[in-house]
């Protein structure tokens, strides 16, 4: 879903030149070091390993979507820091020289380091005269209809355009033809000029499409019997039916009803889950005791939203990955996802995709925010968005009324 029409919002990928603050920030790491195999070598693997010594809540960005304002200034402080800034880019930079060429659940090694990057730059960019930060600003603009409504002043403010043209700048971002043709426009009726295309992801597999392009296999085949279909073989041989699919266009045309005696070549193995009708990304991700945006980081081919869940499995097959595929990322080993205890003590109504294994929960009463909460209870921000994934990154989906877990 695109942002209200609350405007969205030039500079370069990395704000260097902004003025942000040098607060202490924790640590985390992108990769557990149970995720990897040695085997990808002392170089590449002490990269991916390294920790990244910024809020926890930054973490979160690795989920590429538009990136607003956290709702309170003392947060976002805590997150644009100047120790959190250059981290990312030196896990960025290293893990770039250290693994090339490695690939992780089908996409290069350094590509959630590039998101979360991209998502630090448009949360921490600001207006260079008053120093607000331009997310802020933009939340107060005026609500109107379309980008045709808004007002001079507004269209035509520094962080707006600023803000779209930072987009731009990256390919890690979620800049695509809607965002586009609001940074066209501003350039047409503001005056000044800039590039406007959609840079593509360096290294990356593509997504499934009406038309896509095939996958490596992992040089394991199988040979096709009759009343075979996607689903069925992906089951069979634990590897997801959308990556079967997208290894083998030139040969399988309809995953419903797949021709007896074809040689269908296997993707890379991985831990397997068979989508329900009524799965989403987060239920899913709750079931299983994974992290939150484990399903879209697993399977590149499912949206950051999700949006396409029902449907892509709906045509494709259930089958998806929920472990790493072990051979698309050299030496890989298949992630033990841990069973969360039964949901029978929390208490209701429970925010939808809070976890269940929880030893406290909190009532939301009006003016609860995420950081009033994190006073009273004194947990770690960016575990409590892990916990309680569906209030959203500032808190502005919790439901009053509704139980969320505060502490594990």
């Amino acid at each position: 879903m695109k942002p209200h029409w609350q405007a969205i919002g030039i500079s370069t990928l990395l704000v260097g030149r902004e003025q942000v603050n040098t607060a202490s920030s924790s640590a985390f790491k992108v990769f557990d070091d149970g995720w990897l195999d040695p085997s990808l070598g002392n170089g590449c693997f002490q990269a991916l390993t390294t920790e990244i010594s910024c809020h926890p809540l930054v973490k979160s960005f690795k989920i590429v979507r538009y990136r607003g304002s956290l709702g309170s200034t003392n947060i976002t402080d805590t997150v644009c820091t100047v120790d959190c800034q250059t981290s990312l880019k030196s896990w960025f930079n290293t893990v770039s020289s250290a693994c090339v060429g490695v690939i992780i659940s089908g996409q290069p090694a350094n590509r959630l380091g590039g998101n979360m990057w991209a998502g630090w730059n448009e949360t921490c960019v600001k207006d260079p005269k008053t120093k607000q930060y331009c997310n802020d600003i933009i939340a107060n603009f005026t609500v109107v209809p379309n980008i045709q409504s808004m007002p001079q002043s507004e269209l035509c403010s520094t962080c707006f355009g600023r803000r779209l043209a930072l987009m731009q700048s990256s390919p890690y971002s979620t800049f695509d033809d809607f965002y586009q043709s609001q940074l066209a426009y501003v350039y047409s009726k503001c005056g000044g000029s800039g590039p406007t295309s959609i840079l593509a992801i360096p290294g990356t597999f593509p997504t499934i499409s009406a038309t896509p392009t095939a996958v490596a296999c992992s040089g394991t085949t199988y040979r096709s019997v009759e009343g075979d279909t996607c689903d069925k073989i992906a089951g069979s041989n634990s590897v997801s039916a959308a990556g079967l699919y997208m290894a083998n266009q030139d040969t399988v045309r309809d995953c419903s009803n797949i021709k007896e005696g074809l040689s269908i070549c296997l993707p890379a193995k991985c831990k397997t889950y068979n989508v329900q009708t009524d799965d989403t990304c987060v239920s899913i991700e709750v079931k299983l005791g994974m992290v939150f945006g484990d399903v879209a980081a697993l399977n590149p081919w499912v949206n950051a939203d999700c949006s396409n869940l029902q449907t892509a499995t709906g045509w494709y097959g259930r089958a998806i990955c929920v472990g790493p595929q072990g051979g698309e990322e050299p030496g890989s080993k298949t992630q033990t996802t841990p069973t969360p205890t039964g949901c029978t003590a929390a208490p209701t109504p429970t925010q939808p995709g809070s976890r269940c294994a929880c030893k406290k929960w909190h009532k939301v009463v009006s003016g609860d925010l995420c950081y009033t909460l994190q006073e009273e209870y004194g947990f770690d921000l960016g575990d409590f968005l892990a916990w309680n994934p569906g209030v959203g990154a500032s808190c502005q989906s919790m439901w009053l009324q509704y139980y969320v877990c505060v502490q594990v």
